[in-house]
């Protein structure tokens, strides 16, 4: 195996936030924001799908399908956002997610990571935490949820 199938397989201990990711995927509303999105803010928008996983999966089962990445983003928080809010309104996604072993000079996936902030620091902001999930599990909500949640790095 090579070295990021390595860091993503994972112990059966896990099975619960990966269940738990995955199926938050199936509950994300698909519909034409989504695809407004897709088209407009790409990377904002799947780091939004991805981090909003996440978030559920670190509520249900105390982690995230890759803590890996998470331990590195949080050493890396301030950077990250600052790399990131400059490239979170536009469509290229190659940096932050889904690159496998093609990422050689930081963790892959990094957009998960970020994804999860933006998300959590809306939920924690709302008082209404079922509106809050109703809000987050809708994927075209992700500018909604970066501005109302008010995230801006650590």
């Amino acid at each position: 195996l090579n070295a990021w199938l390595r860091a993503v397989l994972r112990p059966t201990s896990q099975e619960l936030a990966f269940v738990a990711h995955e199926a938050v995927h199936t509950r994300q509303r698909k519909g034409p924001r989504l695809v407004w999105g897709y088209l407009t803010h790409r990377l904002l928008l799947m780091s939004h799908l991805e981090g909003t996983a996440d978030l559920v999966a670190r509520e249900v089962a105390g982690i995230t399908i890759n803590e890996a990445v998470h331990a590195y983003g949080r050493a890396h928080e301030a950077e990250l956002w600052a790399e990131f809010r400059e490239q979170m309104h536009g469509n290229d996604i190659s940096g932050w997610l889904y690159q496998g072993p093609r990422s050689t000079d930081r963790p892959a996936d990094l957009g998960y990571f970020m994804g999860e902030r933006i998300a959590a620091r809306y939920y924690a902001s709302e008082p209404d935490k079922r509106r809050a999930l109703r809000v987050l599990l809708r994927g075209g909500a992700a500018r909604k949820v970066l501005r109302k949640g008010g995230y801006a790095g650590p």
